[in-house]
C-alpha cells in the first residue's frame, strides 16, 4: 500500500482530506486538477484511484483550519528566530529536503510568498495555499514531525503576525527574523535551539 493510500484515512480521521501528490521536473504539485475542492468523500476515492503515491498533500486555511509558515531553507536559527518571532507551536515538520514547516491554527490569513521580504526565506501559507504533508517521500528523503502530529491539530494556537514587508521605496520597520543583533542571540542559545530542533523539544 502506497504512502498516499495508507495515510489517507489516518488524515480523514482528523477531518482532512487529502490529494495526491507528485514530483516532476523538480516541483511538488497535485497530481489533479481542482485538488482544493476535495472533501472527506473525494480524497477517499483518489486513494482508491492513487494507490501508488507516496506524496500527499492538504489545503491550508478555512477548511482544515491550519496555517503553515514554510521555512524554507535548513538554517534553524531562522526557524528558532520565527518562533520566536511568531509564536510556539505544537507541531513542527521536517521536510525531505531538511528545510521547516511550523503549523498554526487558520485565522483568516491568505497564503504570501515571501511576505516579510525577499531576504527572509519563509512564506505564509493560509486560504488558496497547500502544504506536502508527513509522511511523504520524495527520493531517500521523507517528511516527518519532529514535534508533535496530527493529534496536535486541534491545539494550534493562532500566528502571531508582525508587519509585512513595505511596498517597494518604503523603509521596513521590523528587521527581518535573522538580523537579530548579537547580544539577542548569544552562541549558546544558538546551540540549544538547534539541538532541540534535532530533537523535537522547539
Amino acid at each position: 500500500m502506497s504512502t498516499f493510500a495508507k495515510w489517507q484515512p489516518i488524515y480523514a480521521e482528523h477531518n482532512i482530506p487529502v490529494f495526491p501528490v507528485k514530483f516532476e521536473d523538480g516541483d511538488k504539485i497535485p497530481a489533479i486538477h481542482s485538488y482544493g475542492r476535495v472533501g472527506l468523500q473525494g480524497s477517499a476515492k483518489l486513494a482508491r484511484k492513487f494507490s501508488d503515491a507516496s506524496m500527499l498533500g492538504f489545503m491550508c486555511g478555512p477548511r482544515t483550519k491550519v496555517l503553515s509558515l514554510d521555512v524554507d531553507t535548513k538554517d534553524e536559527r531562522i526557524l528558532t528566530d520565527a518562533i520566536d518571532r511568531h509564536g510556539k507551536s505544537p507541531v513542527i515538520v521536517r521536510t525531505a529536503s531538511g528545510k521547516f514547516q511550523i503549523y498554526y491554527r487558520h485565522n483568516g490569513e491568505r497564503r504570501r510568498i515571501r511576505p516579510w521580504g525577499d531576504d527572509l526565506p519563509i512564506d505564509q501559507l493560509g486560504a488558496g495555499g497547500y502544504v506536502v504533508g508527513v509522511p511523504s517521500e520524495i527520493g531517500e528523503g521523507r517528511y516527518e514531525f519532529v514535534q508533535g502530529g496530527l493529534d496536535d491539530f486541534d491545539r494550534l494556537p493562532v500566528m502571531r503576525a508582525p508587519a509585512l514587508a513595505p511596498a517597494p521605496g518604503q523603509r521596513c520597520a521590523v528587521r527581518p527574523l535573522h538580523a537579530c543583533s548579537p547580544p539577542l542571540r548569544h552562541p549558546r542559545h544558538l546551540t540549544r535551539c538547534r539541538k532541540n530542533v534535532r530533537h523535537g523539544k522547539v
